[in-house]
């Protein structure tokens, strides 16, 4: 019989930090080896959950996150629910239009943001470094994105230009409108 062993390695407390932990094998110690202070930083709620973890049982650290989860959905919503109701409340649906694009452009800037950060925050487990390169790619990801939306919203747009002003022609030849023998209105 052969001896078969399995390791797990942690990539954010023994190959990032120069920890003692070997690829091989364990050093033998069983305490939690500190994760970088770049990890800790941009993963705040991990950091937070496991600060909480240390402090309290299983079942009241899910009902505090259950309850901030719930919050912030009910914060989102209510935003969302007063802002979508401006334009009928003015009687200006234009209005509406414009401060839904401001809303679209706010939520892309805050995407690309929010791409940079979840980047940063998985390359953190390789120090420094990783975070920037995890940010880099995060933002350029959420770019591509945005930018793909934006061309298909101009094709959506240029095509409906195309359909309004091939009808504006045809019920110009329908009205058979002409120098010679069409009716002037």
């Amino acid at each position: 019989m052969h001896k078969i062993t399995i390791t797990v390695v942690d990539g954010a407390s023994s190959a990032a930090t120069g920890g003692t932990g070997t690829a091989g094998g364990s050093s033998g110690s069983t305490e939690k080896k500190k994760k970088p202070l770049t990890y800790s930083i941009l993963n705040p709620g991990q950091t937070i959950k496991d600060g909480m973890k240390k402090g309290m049982s299983p079942v009241a650290a899910m009902g505090i996150m259950g309850g901030i989860g719930i919050a912030k959905q009910v914060g989102r919503q209510w935003l969302n629910f007063h802002l979508s109701d401006i334009g009928r409340r003015h009687g200006d649906s234009n209005y509406q239009a414009i401060i839904g694009r401001r809303m679209e452009i706010a939520g892309d800037v805050m995407s690309v943001g929010k791409g940079a950060l979840a980047g940063a925050a998985t390359g953190a487990m390789f120090g420094p470094k990783g975070a920037l390169a995890g940010a880099a790619i995060g933002a350029a990801s959420a770019g591509i994105n945005m930018l793909f939306r934006q061309m298909d919203r101009q094709r959506a747009y240029q095509h409906q230009m195309f359909e309004e002003n091939n009808s504006q022609a045809v019920g110009l030849a329908r009205a058979n409108f002409s120098a010679t023998d069409g009716r002037l209105r």
